[in-house]
């Protein structure tokens, strides 16, 4: 992290990991010789320029600090102090833990079992318990923010972290929405609880996260998964979850497995109502041999990993040479990925092989990898054939149900098009226009669908043409709408729009 080595009273000393939020250090206090851990966060790391937007994203961290400092669990991280350095970066210091967090316990030692998972669980309930009842929500509990230490003579001792996404309950909804920076999405999308989507967040946000957090620890697997993450945000709002027993062959108590999936419903009134609930039905699921002391300081002096050494304080980070690439070549980079993207959208290849290609492209040292990367894409259907008088542009191969995908560019149909009874508008930071004016529609009611992640999807509709539109969209807009005609009656065709955007726009409009 730049050339900074002191921040306020720490001495920075070793890197300990970076991560979407910042850059975490191993650091001494001068005067006191403590270690702690150091979080370092500067503005132009996340691409933020202009006065205003460094002094939100500071804003925010700040509040994280603050937000932290008040929660006086045990099961909570500690927070020292925090503060600002001359060049902007945003500093706060921690006590320094030694272990691993939920993730890393999974990854490395596969599932835990139903005594274990309890035991953990219930510390992360007593946490958030206490941040609930001074009105915050964390909003990104998930496996990598419960951190699983050994603290003094205990062992399996649980931290929760990074409170840097808290929110006021109630609170102030304007101040919340300037606090959350531009282009990062509140929470992650594996543990992302249904009606974070429309904004409805509320302590029973917080246990759909731990469900799936439980999820993790019970059976190694998330609750949904999917080769993007726009499958798995429509997974958490639209699947049912498979019973964690059905993906693992280590027992799970049937009271055990039922709070889970209570935890993971999708009506926020359906789940327990409070961490405190949680906690007492924890407390009271039949298992054979409670996990103990006994059994976590066995664990550990089995599968305890190494402390990390005591680095040298650090003087300077240099960071590495960037590889020079011609001109030609960044052309020939940019030129590739636009195939892509034109072949995406005409052939529907899977949005994780398009990210997949892009990124070779953009990584690419010779042109021969380049071409590579077109040489075995599937051949682009034909789209259009003529039908028989009145003349119509149909899709060939029409169906009652299509799909139109449109990412990182525009997608239309106009002119003469055949609308089916249900198109499926997927569009990831792209441009789709659906002009309706010449459409050929089918009797009764024609839905589209739309799922929208930081794009636009217009439709223009003419004046006789009755429409419906309802969806919900966060940090977005998907308008109510009905009209501008009359509601139609027996076989008038008429169009409803619905479905969600995030970070983006759903427009109707009248024909111009």
């Amino acid at each position: 992290m730049a050339t900074a080595q002191v921040f306020g009273n720490y001495e920075l000393m070793d890197l300990l990991g970076r991560g979407g939020m910042g850059e975490v250090w191993r650091a001494r206090h001068q005067m006191l010789d403590r270690r702690v851990a150091i979080k370092l966060v500067r503005p132009d790391a996340f691409g933020v320029t202009g006065a205003a937007h460094v002094q939100t994203l500071l804003r925010r961290f700040e509040r994280e600090a603050k937000a932290t400092s008040k929660l006086e669990s045990p099961h909570t991280i500690q927070l020292f102090d925090y503060g600002v350095t001359e060049d902007g970066t945003f500093y706060y210091a921690m006590e320094l833990l030694q272990g691993l967090n939920f993730r890393q316990l999974v990854d490395e030692y596969g599932p835990v079992g139903a005594n274990r998972a309890i035991h953990l669980v219930r510390q992360v309930c007593e946490s958030l318990e206490e941040a609930h009842h001074q009105g915050l929500i964390h909003r990104d509990v998930k496996p990598a923010n419960a951190y699983l230490c050994k603290l003094g003579l205990k062992h399996d001792f649980v931290k929760v972290l990074d409170f840097g996404l808290v929110k006021p309950v109630p609170g102030n909804v304007a101040e919340a929405s300037q606090l959350t920076t531009e282009g990062m999405a509140p929470g992650s999308p594996a543990f992302l609880a249904p009606e974070i989507v429309s904004g409805q967040v509320d302590e029973r946000t917080d246990i759909y996260s731990l469900g799936c957090v439980a999820y993790w620890l019970l059976c190694g697997r998330l609750v949904f998964e999917g080769a993007t993450p726009y499958e798995i945000v429509v997974g958490h709002l639209e699947r049912t979850p498979e019973p964690p027993s059905h993906r693992t062959e280590l027992p799970i108590p049937e009271a055990l497995e039922q709070l889970v999936l209570d935890c993971l419903e999708k009506d926020p009134a359906k789940r327990p109502q409070t961490m405190k609930a949680v906690a007492k039905r924890l407390a009271g699921c039949p298992i054979e041999r409670p996990w103990d002391e006994e059994n976590a300081a066995e664990w550990w002096e089995r599968h305890r990993p190494a402390p990390p050494p005591e680095g040298v304080p650090v003087r300077e980070v240099t960071p590495p040479p960037a590889l020079v690439v011609s001109p030609e070549l960044s052309g020939a980079r940019a030129k590739t990925v636009d195939a892509l993207k034109a072949h995406f959208v005409s052939s529907h290849i899977d949005v994780a092989e398009f990210e997949r290609r892009s990124k070779l492209a953009t990584r690419a040292e010779r042109p021969g990898e380049l071409e590579k990367l077109l040489l075995d894409l599937p051949s682009p259907p034909q789209e259009l054939v003529v039908a028989d008088a009145p003349a119509v542009l149909v899709p060939k191969g029409h169906t009652e149900s299509q799909r139109m995908v449109t990412v990182m560019g525009p997608g239309e149909r106009t002119g003469l098009w055949r609308v089916p009874a249900e198109l499926n508008v997927v569009n990831v930071m792209g441009e789709t226009t659906l002009d309706l004016r010449k459409a050929k529609l089918g009797p009764g009611c024609s839905v589209i669908r739309c799922r929208c992640v930081m794009g636009a999807v217009k439709v223009i509709i003419p004046p006789d043409l009755y429409v419906e539109v309802e969806g919900w969209g966060f940090m977005g807009a998907f308008p109510t709408y009905y009209g501008p005609a009359e509601p139609p009656t027996g076989e008038e065709s008429w169009i409803r729009v619905t479905g969600w955007v995030v970070m983006g726009e759903i427009k109707v409009l009248p024909e111009p």
